[in-house]
């Protein structure tokens, strides 16, 4: 039996453990260690002590991962030196 656990709360879609992990295409094992080790967030209802994720939450947290190319650091770097040292070509 194929059963959704997401919860939509006021408009906010949570998702469990298995759910999560699926979504960042990794293990449930890897996203508690995650979780130990705070790096990614979540939620923990004392009532139920169980874990539950924010969709949007995590997908903020995988775009806050982005790596910038090698045109965009070229960019920051000749902006930085023009802006530098009172715009003095280096």
């Amino acid at each position: 039996m194929n059963r959704n656990y997401s919860k939509q709360i006021k408009g906010k879609k949570f998702l469990n453990s298995k759910e999560a992990a699926a979504f960042l295409q990794t293990s449930v094992s890897t996203l508690y260690k995650w979780v130990s080790l705070s790096l990614i967030p979540c939620y923990k209802p004392v009532e139920n002590g169980k874990l539950y994720f924010l969709e949007s939450d995590l997908t903020n947290w995988i775009e806050q991962a982005r790596y910038s190319s090698n045109t965009e650091l070229k960019k920051k770097h000749l902006n930085y030196i023009l802006t530098s040292k009172g715009g003095r070509h280096v």
